[in-house]
């Protein structure tokens, strides 16, 4: 993942048209399956991200941060949404 400021994971994973399903899954997984479903949407999203922000939630990676990434990429898609009906 590239470096870049200001970016939010949540966010970035929605431009990505990532699926849906797939990242509920990453949400409702528990350690270790969680990491290891949020490496392979990385590798397919290829996002850019802030690394001050991410590295925060991967070290701690609790619910209240996946729920943080959810709320990210469900705003990022109601955005993307709006503009294409536009």
């Amino acid at each position: 993942m590239a470096h870049a400021k200001g970016k939010r994971l949540g966010a970035e994973l929605a431009a990505a048209q990532i699926n849906e399903r797939r990242l509920f899954q990453v949400i409702r997984s528990s350690y270790p399956n969680d990491v290891v479903q949020l490496r392979r949407l990385l590798q397919q999203a290829s996002p850019f991200a802030d690394w001050d922000v991410l590295g925060l939630i991967l070290l701690r990676w609790s619910r209240e941060d996946k729920r943080r990434v959810l709320e990210d990429y469900y705003l990022k898609s109601n955005w993307i949404d709006s503009e294409s009906a536009a």
